[in-house]
């Protein structure tokens, strides 16, 4: 079982993060960001911060690296399907691990193109590249390939928990209303 821990994660380091959740049965995706990644291969427990909630602790079940990426699978206890992967990645639950911009109403109304908001959460460099992107199928808003370059979102996508847009497999960033 997991035991959720109170209070700040003082004295404590991030080494990586929940970057997607992989097939059916409550495998993550864990992105190292340590100069040391072989230190996971031994862990035993591992501590989750979810953004607005506590540090939570499972007990590992299994993590090893993915072959030619430089990524781990994990997969944890208590964590049995892909919608409570999602919840500790940000699918379901707002989680720490995927960056977000928050946009007012005025923002919205000035530029809701895809294509620029791409190049503003830093996902393409320019605007130029994000329409090759976009033209190629390499973004999908909420799970949704989009192909249309004119794509815009509006208020209703980004009320909520907003919208969340993947540029290829592994870039994730979430469009909200402030």
């Amino acid at each position: 079982m997991s035991k959720k821990t109170e209070g700040a994660s003082a004295g404590r380091y991030e080494i990586g993060k929940i970057v997607g959740v992989h097939g059916v049965r409550g495998d993550m995706l864990l992105l190292p960001q340590t100069d040391f990644p072989e230190r996971f291969l031994g862990m035993k427990e591992l501590d989750v911060t979810v953004a607005g909630k506590p540090m939570r602790t499972f007990k590992v079940r299994r993590i090893e690296p993915y072959e030619g990426k430089n990524t781990f699978f994990l997969r944890l206890q208590g964590v049995e399907d892909r919608d409570a992967a999602e919840a500790l990645f940000g699918g379901g639950a707002m989680g720490g691990s995927v960056p977000t911009t928050a946009l007012t109403a005025a923002e919205l109304a000035e530029e809701s193109r895809l294509v620029a908001l791409l190049a503003r959460a830093g996902l393409c460099k320019s605007n130029g590249e994000a329409r090759k992107t976009i033209q190629q199928g390499g973004v999908t808003v909420n799970d949704e390939k989009v192909t249309d370059v004119d794509f815009r979102f509006t208020p209703e996508m980004l009320s909520g928990e907003g919208a969340l847009v993947r540029k290829g497999k592994k870039s994730y960033h979430r469009f909200k209303l402030a």
